[in-house]
C-alpha cells in the first residue's frame, strides 16, 4: 500500500504576511526531520533536496498566482503543489523534488484522460513548471 505524502502546512493557504517566506521556511524545517519521522520507515530529506526545492520555489515567485502547497514525502522528498486554471480547465501541477531526480506531473481535474507525467532534469523541470504557471487564468 503506497504512502500518502507527509502534509506539514499549506504554503498556499498560508495566513502569515508572507506566504513565500513561510513556504521557504516550511522547506528548510524540513531538515529536522529525522529517520523514520512518520513512523513508517521515512527516509529524512537531505540538504541537497531542500536546495533545489527552494531553488524552485524561488524561480516561481512572482509567476504564479499563488504560492504552492509544500509537502515532505515518505522517500525523502519535498513535493511542491500548484492548483491552478489552465485553458483546458483546474489542474494541479505536482513538482516532485527526489534525491534521484525531479518528476513533474500535471492533473486535470475532471478529465478522464491519463495526468501527463514525465521525469525531467532541472532545468526542464523549471522550465515548463514556469511555462504551465504563466499560462495559467488567474
Amino acid at each position: 500500500m503506497a504512502r500518502l505524502p507527509w502534509f506539514r502546512k499549506s504554503g498556499g493557504a498560508s495566513v502569515g504576511p508572507d506566504p513565500f517566506k513561510d513556504a521557504l521556511d516550511e522547506i528548510r524545517s524540513f531538515e529536522s526531520l529525522a529517520q523514520n519521522w512518520d513512523s513508517g520507515g521515512a527516509l529524512p530529506i537531505q540538504e541537497h533536496v531542500r536546495s533545489r526545492a527552494e531553488r524552485f520555489l524561488t524561480e516561481t515567485r512572482g509567476v504564479a498566482p499563488r504560492t504552492p502547497d509544500v509537502l515532505a514525502t515518505p522517500e525523502g522528498g519535498i513535493d511542491l503543489i500548484w492548483k491552478v486554471k489552465l485553458q483546458e480547465g483546474p489542474a494541479r501541477i505536482e513538482l516532485h523534488v527526489l534525491d534521484r531526480g525531479t518528476e513533474l506531473l500535471v492533473r486535470l481535474q475532471g478529465r478522464r484522460r491519463h495526468p501527463f507525467e514525465e521525469r525531467l532534469d532541472d532545468y526542464n523541470a523549471e522550465k515548463t513548471v514556469i511555462h504551465l504557471l504563466k499560462s495559467s487564468i488567474a
